[in-house]
């Protein structure tokens, strides 16, 4: 005779057996579908990490955005930031790149131009009051040492004579070979013929500079922007 409490409890048995079933088989699916995915995330985090950035360059948006993506499971999402990312590599410095970081940021932005150089042993940023209004100090692989005076101005304010003649005094303060201003507007002629007259000082106007930008490896913050 059969057993109703018997019956009752295999029932029940079996039918928590199938819930964890179908929850198992949601799971593999759900992971089968993710999988994909995170495989496509991992490549977006390799290839943005191959790319050569300026130090103050900030990418938690692109994160942000990665990780949005994947946890809705939105391949269009993240079809978006693939895109973003191979065109990186095509999208050039122009000026507005050399006014958009904070004085503090485009003297990092100098250094780091100069550490992307195949023939420079070190450079370091100067934050000391004596310094002779030096930002940037270069240790050439040869041993030769530059100093490099940075000035971020708005186009139309100029970089004059004074600031010339004072990174060449600091070049003998620093026991420097040469000495270096960079700005993101332009010279005056005075200043220009200041430096002329000096035996290794060189200027970067704001042209100059994006042009040796261009030339260089790094790429310019704004490639990556969500707002692109």
């Amino acid at each position: 005779m059969a057993d109703p409490a018997r019956e009752a409890a295999v029932s029940a048995a079996s039918g928590s057996y199938d819930r964890a079933l179908d929850r198992s088989v949601a799971s593999v699916e759900a992971l089968a579908e993710a999988l994909p995915l995170a495989r496509r995330v991992d490549r977006l985090t390799a290839a943005v990490a191959s790319f050569r950035l300026p130090t103050y360059a900030e990418l938690d948006g692109l994160k942000r955005d990665a990780r949005k993506a994947f946890a809705a499971t939105d391949e269009r999402g993240i079809a978006r930031l693939e895109s973003r990312v191979e065109a990186a590599d095509e999208v050039a410095w122009g000026a507005p790149d050399l006014i958009e970081p904070t004085p503090e940021e485009f003297e990092d932005l100098v250094a780091d131009l100069w550490r992307s150089a195949a023939d420079i042993g070190d450079v370091a940023r100067t934050r000391r009051s004596d310094d002779g209004g030096v930002d940037v100090v270069v240790q050439f692989a040869d041993g030769r040492t530059e100093v490099i005076q940075v000035k971020q101005f708005a186009a139309g304010n100029t970089v004059g004579r004074p600031t010339v003649q004072q990174t060449e005094g600091a070049v003998s303060q620093f026991d420097a070979d040469a000495g270096a201003v960079v700005t993101s507007s332009s010279f005056t002629d005075p200043a220009r013929s200041a430096a002329a007259a000096y035996d290794a000082m060189r200027l970067f106007d704001g042209e100059r500079l994006v042009r040796a930008l261009r030339e260089s490896p790094l790429v310019p913050p704004r490639a990556l922007s969500p707002d692109r």
